[in-house]
């Protein structure tokens, strides 16, 4: 681990600025336990991203999990700004999800067991995790 992080959230931010560099000016969050990996703004809001570099393949499941605790947790730091959701697997895909336009009727709600942790290994919980359809993100193909 480098600062606290594991090589796979690193990653992650890695290919987020990659991806995204382009388009706008790109922060990384130093706390290991802010609910958002990555931060910037557009001329009128700032934007918080919570990345997520899976080692699965991009169709090995039908939706892409994202803990309520994470959604919350964003929207907590500011209610008004822009929130998403960026999901890389191991195919060279990556899924961006806009979560301000997702609508709550267009998720399934379930608890999962999780991992207490992504930054430390602490075991198992259940926690309460929206399954987001595939349809509903921006798809890319990473080189």
């Amino acid at each position: 681990m480098e600062n606290g992080y594991t090589i796979n959230e690193l990653l992650g931010r890695e290919k987020t600025f990659a991806l995204l560099s382009e388009k706008a000016q790109l922060v990384a969050v130093e706390d290991k336990f802010a609910p958002y990996d990555v931060t910037g703004s557009t001329l009128t809001k700032n934007f918080y991203i919570e990345v997520k570099n899976r080692m699965v393949k991009s169709d090995d499941y039908d939706t892409d999990l994202l803990e309520y605790s994470k959604l919350k947790g964003m929207q907590n730091v500011e209610p008004n700004a822009l929130h998403f959701y960026l999901c890389f697997f191991t195919d060279g895909v990556a899924r961006l999800y806009h979560l301000n336009k997702i609508k709550i009727q267009d998720v399934y709600i379930d608890i999962k067991n999780c991992p207490v942790s992504s930054v430390e290994n602490k075991g198992i919980k259940q926690k309460i995790c929206y399954e987001l359809p595939i349809h509903l993100a921006k798809t890319y193909k990473l080189n």
